[in-house]
């Protein structure tokens, strides 16, 4: 997860996951996984991940503002969420945890 008003480098995120190549998954993948569509992905897709697949990666610019804006699976609607209860909340109950990273030079941290 990056701010909205960041550009997503695929080179420098793939050089930090140490993968020589990164791409997005495919509308088949999206479909199983997070029952949802390219253009729609969210967050709240995690509660599909049932064989935790997904890995997550925020940024922590993310983890340091009081909310979040994300769509609920489908891209025609949004909600805000408070950082604190996707952390606090979300993420625990789904037994999901993350990376935290700072864009630009994406030094990544188990949380």
């Amino acid at each position: 997860m990056i701010p909205g008003e960041e550009r997503f480098n695929a080179k420098q995120a793939a050089a930090f996951l140490k993968s020589s190549h990164l791409s997005f998954a495919s509308p088949e993948d999206l479909s199983r996984l997070m029952h949802t569509f390219p253009g729609a992905v969210s967050l709240l897709g995690l509660i599909f991940d049932q064989n935790k697949e997904i890995s997550l990666y925020i940024d922590s610019r993310i983890l340091n503002a009081e909310h979040i804006d994300c769509h609920p699976c489908t891209n025609d609607r949004s909600l805000i969420l408070s950082v604190k209860d996707v952390l606090e909340k979300f993420l625990p109950s789904l037994g999901v945890s993350y990376f935290e990273f700072q864009s630009g030079s994406l030094n990544g941290e188990s949380k």
